[in-house]
C-alpha cells in the first residue's frame, strides 16, 4: 500500500518536473511574443516608409523627367496590377505589375511615356532561381522592352534566358498585364 508520504512525494516530484517547466515555458513564449509584437509596431512604420522612398527611385529612374508621381486607381478588369502611379507633370505613368514565375511572383515596374511607348521597365526583387530564373533583373534583359509601343508582348518578340523560359515568360507577361492596365487606363487605345 502507498503511503501518503509516496503520493506527497510523487505529486511534488511531478508538480517539479513537469508543470513548473510547463509554466515556465509559457511565460517565456508571451514574454519572446510580447516583445517581437512591440518590436514589429516599432519598425513597421519605418520599413514602410524605406520602401516606399526605394519604389519612387525606381520610378523615378524609368521616367526621369517626372517631377513626382501620385497614385491612381488601378483600372477594372485588368487583373495581377499592384499599382498605378502618374507624373504629375504629364510626362507619363508607371505601372506595378505581375506574373507567377517558376518559384514565385516576378514583380515589374513598367514606365509609359506620354506618347505611349514603353520607356523603361525593371524587374523588381523576387524568389526565381538564382542564376537562372534571377538573370529578369539584368539590364540587358529588361531593356529589350524599352521602347516598344504599348502593344501585347509575345515570347518570340523578345530574347529570352536559356533554361529560364518560365521566368522569362512570367517577365513578359508581367510587362503584358501592364500594358494592358495602361491601355485600359487609356480607354483601350
Amino acid at each position: 500500500m502507498e503511503t501518503t508520504q509516496t503520493r506527497a512525494a510523487q505529486q511534488a516530484n511531478i508538480k517539479s518536473e513537469i508543470i513548473l517547466p510547463v509554466i515556465a515555458l509559457f511565460l517565456i513564449c508571451i514574454i519572446t511574443a510580447l516583445a517581437l509584437g512591440m518590436t514589429n509596431q516599432a519598425t513597421s512604420p519605418v520599413i514602410a516608409s524605406n520602401n516606399a522612398k526605394v519604389a519612387d527611385q525606381e520610378r523615378k529612374k524609368l521616367l526621369p523627367n517626372a517631377n513626382a508621381f501620385k497614385e491612381i486607381a488601378a483600372p477594372q478588369g485588368v487583373d495581377k496590377i499592384n499599382s498605378v502611379y502618374q507624373a504629375e507633370n504629364g510626362v507619363g505613368m508607371v505601372i506595378e505589375s505581375y506574373e507567377q514565375g517558376y518559384s514565385g511572383a516576378v514583380p515589374a515596374m513598367v514606365a509609359f511615356d506620354k506618347s505611349g511607348k514603353v520607356a523603361g521597365v525593371t524587374f523588381l526583387s523576387n524568389t526565381e532561381t538564382v542564376g537562372l530564373g534571377q538573370k529578369v533583373r539584368d539590364k540587358s534583359f529588361s531593356a529589350q522592352f524599352a521602347k516598344r509601343s504599348s502593344n501585347e508582348i509575345a515570347l518570340s518578340d523578345i530574347d529570352t534566358i536559356t533554361s529560364a523560359t518560365i521566368s522569362s515568360k512570367a517577365a513578359m507577361n508581367a510587362v503584358n498585364h501592364a500594358i494592358a492596365a495602361y491601355q485600359a487606363l487609356q480607354g483601350g487605345k
